[in-house]
């Protein structure tokens, strides 16, 4: 089935109509491949390039051959390709990019030629029966042993297939990837050797060889609960992402560090305890935590890291501690049950995303200290009714309360400068909000379809307004100081203007 045979030219698009494969006008580059294609397909030796996606869910294609000239195997190409079975890369391949083989879940082996010297760590990812990424002999970048991918002085373990059951850590192995095991949901044990000089196995779960951090608990174990060992001072980054048959996880007391990612989608975790040496909480530690109601965040935390308990569902309160200074990107974005936060009293920043989609936050206090209030940090917390402003914010940014549609009340203390892009747009149900005479600007659709609001006064301190700030405001009576002109569009959107 080559390009140049019962091909059609439209345009920029060359078509074979009788397998309706399409290719670019000069034939160099594969666009889409049909998803009813069943069987092997060998790709013409004048294709140069692959678009991204273009043999996605070709869920009947079960074998591929790659000609030489192809350089990388772009996103997704192959994603969802459930019946592929066997892929020939060409020795021309350098990058193999992150998604490439996604979801090819009857993918068994695959061999890396000379030429690659990028392969993403998420290329083959849900690949659940991939046992073996062979590296030839030849490859400057790679190796492999018993199918197992590491840099070519295999100093670094950088993926062990999905498939696996058991894995033995060579001796050489100085470092790990933090993807390295994440899709290993069939992995019950990770031994070393006993002259290791690096790592240690207790009973298949792999610690430094100090045995004072927990590297990687393997994620297909059957158990329910597990208890640190006492020794443990740090459970690192990644070390129980993804194992959702973890129920009940004991740290010891001497815990002091919890990594980035450390129990990401422990999904039936019900319980865990943080221990009180604890001073940070690693990037994302706690998302997909989906079962988890309650965490108590000990007296010492001093930094949550970016989205640490997003997409905790279920989580319904939690009490930050004046010891928090930093709390991070979208902390709890999509904690769809949270009713209460009580915030430290020494943040100064409520950052972007914090509470994103928390449709039951019904109460916030906003401490006297924090300076800006982030784009998006309250998006659609549709249960808030009121909210203050305290005096130390200046800045309220972009989409800060959009969609918080039963918010009816805002108060602002002097000290705000500017009130940001569709700040409090789609606030439905405000009735007041008071702007003081500190506030400089207020930019474009900041009250875009406040359909509540009657009655609103613009200090004469405002200098810059921006375009339909009210539209949507049709029972608004705006008073506007006299230097500042809507236009007629935006004055129109108002039940009446004056000017004073």
């Amino acid at each position: 089935m080559r390009p140049k045979q019962h091909t059609h030219i439209h345009k920029d698009v060359q078509v074979d109509y009788l397998s309706r494969i399409k290719f670019s006008k000069d034939g160099k580059t594969l666009l889409h491949f049909p998803k009813k294609f069943k069987g092997e397909y060998r790709i013409p030796e004048t294709v140069e390039r692959i678009k991204e996606g273009a043999f996605e869910r070709c869920n009947y294609l079960t074998s591929i051959i790659i000609p030489e000239g192809i350089m990388t195997i772009d996103n997704f190409t192959f994603r969802g390709c459930v019946n592929l079975n066997r892929v020939q890369l060409p020795n021309s391949l350098t990058t193999i990019i992150w998604g490439a083989f996604q979801d090819c879940i009857n993918l068994i082996s695959i061999d890396i030629p000379s030429g690659v010297s990028d392969i993403s760590a998420l290329a083959f990812a849900k690949c659940i029966n991939l046992m073996a990424i062979n590296v030839s002999p030849d490859n400057k970048y790679f190796s492999s042993i018993d199918g197992v991918l590491y840099n070519k002085n295999k100093s670094k373990l950088i993926l062990c297939p999905n498939g696996k059951k058991y894995y033995i850590l060579p001796n050489s192995i100085v470092e790990i990837s933090r993807d390295a095991f994440n899709e290993c949901k069939s992995l019950k044990n990770i031994e070393t050797f006993p002259e290791s000089n690096n790592y240690y196995s207790d009973d298949g779960i792999l610690l430094n060889k100090e045995k004072t951090a927990i590297v990687r608990y393997p994620i297909g174990r059957q158990m329910t609960s597990f208890s640190i060992p006492q020794e443990v001072l740090c459970i690192e980054d990644n070390a129980f992402c993804g194992c959702e048959n973890l129920s009940s996880i004991v740290l010891s007391d001497k815990v002091k560090t919890i990594g980035n990612y450390a129990f990401c989608d422990c999904k039936n975790l019900l319980s865990i305890n943080i221990p009180s040496d604890v001073c940070i909480i690693g990037n994302v530690a706690f998302a997909g935590c989906s079962s988890l109601s309650s965490i108590i965040v000990p007296e010492k935390v001093e930094k949550i890291g970016d989205f640490a308990f997003s997409n905790c569902s279920k989580l319904k309160t939690i009490n930050l501690p004046n010891s928090v200074r930093s709390l991070g990107y979208g902390a709890f974005e999509f904690c769809f049950s949270l009713t209460t936060c009580v915030l430290s009293e020494n943040i100064s920043l409520i950052v972007n995303d914090t509470f994103w989609e928390c449709h039951s936050l019904t109460t916030i206090v906003i401490p006297d200290g924090v300076k800006s209030i982030g784009e998006d940090a309250f998006f659609e917390c549709d249960s808030l009714t009121s909210i203050v402003i305290p005096k130390s914010v200046e800045n309220i940014e972009s989409g800060a309360f959009c969609g918080c549609e039963r918010l009816e009340s805002v108060i602002i203390e002097k000290g705000i400068r500017k009130i940001g892009y569709s700040a409090f747009r789609y606030c439905k149900n405000m009735a007041y909000i008071n702007l003081p005479d500190s506030i400089t600007d207020i930019e474009d659709s900041a009250f875009f379809n406040c359909i509540s609001l009657k009655n609103l006064c613009i200090p004469t301190s405002v200098k810059n307004i921006g375009k339909g700030v009210f539209n949507g405001c049709g029972e608004l009576e705006l008073k506007l100081p006299q230097q500042l002109q809507l236009s007629e569009e935006d004055q129109e959107n108002c039940k009446r203007v004056i000017y004073y």
